[in-house]
């Protein structure tokens, strides 16, 4: 994270979002193997990684590594009070998962930053607020804008296991730890190694849309700009 300073991946006031993926413990997925009739489904053990990401340029800033399947609220509080330690974040992106009003307290309260998470809604009265102070404040004021940011984290998840797999090769539950942990140290190289920030989805500028606002494609805008006299970078 140091190294990250130097070349500014980390802001002062730095937005992080906060989930958890699980690893498979052997090669063969067991939701695959339920679908194409091989064996009856049972559930197993896997190791879950809870994690905590600069939302700016995709470095894990905190990581657990437990046994699955539990709920994200158990492994969230130690999350967010290492990443804390490590980075003075501003802002927390969670998903629907993680509404519990003492994480919100905890957000609040112990960290002083601030925490956008969808409230989960009364489905027999859809119009019921909830009764206690933060999540009121999350259904009062929910940051729309700064919610959209929270699918990063997932495609940090989907880099790392499209990269290095889904599946764990080792058999003890620490080696597997260990095997985790090394993909985690591996993701922060490989973002360090670029000496810049993850490339995050470009704004395409009205140059780049057609007559109708839509997206032009891209052999069709050099074309454009052939015909205008323009050459392309």
């Amino acid at each position: 994270l140091a190294l990250a300073r130097q070349r500014d991946l980390i802001e002062p006031e730095c937005t992080i979002a906060v989930d958890s993926t699980g690893y498979e413990c052997r090669h063969v997925s067991r939701h695959y193997a339920h679908r194409t009739g091989q064996k009856p489904y049972l559930m197993r053990r896997f190791a879950k990684l809870s994690v905590a990401i600069l939302v700016r340029s995709h470095l894990f800033v905190s990581f657990q590594i437990t046994k699955g399947p539990t709920h994200d609220v158990c492994e969230a509080p130690e999350v967010l009070r290492d990443a804390h330690r490590r980075v003075r974040f501003a802002t927390s992106l969670l998903d629907m998962g993680y509404d519990s009003e003492r994480l919100l307290r905890l957000i609040y309260e112990e960290l002083h930053a601030t925490a956008v998470v969808p409230a989960r809604r009364n489905y027999r009265n859809p119009r019921r607020w909830p009764k206690t102070r933060y999540r009121r404040r999350m259904w009062r004021s929910f940051d729309v804008e700064a919610y959209r940011q929270r699918p990063q984290v997932e495609s940090v998840f989907s880099r790392c296991k499209r990269k290095m797999g889904s599946a764990l090769s080792a058999k003890t539950w620490a080696g597997q730890q260990r095997e985790v942990a090394l993909r985690v140290l591996t993701h922060n190289l490989a973002v360090l190694r670029r000496r810049s920030s993850f490339r995050q989805s470009q704004v395409i500028t009205a140059e780049g849309l057609d007559e109708k606002g839509r997206p032009r494609n891209s052999r069709k805008l050099a074309k454009l700009k052939r015909d205008e006299g323009c050459s392309l970078k």
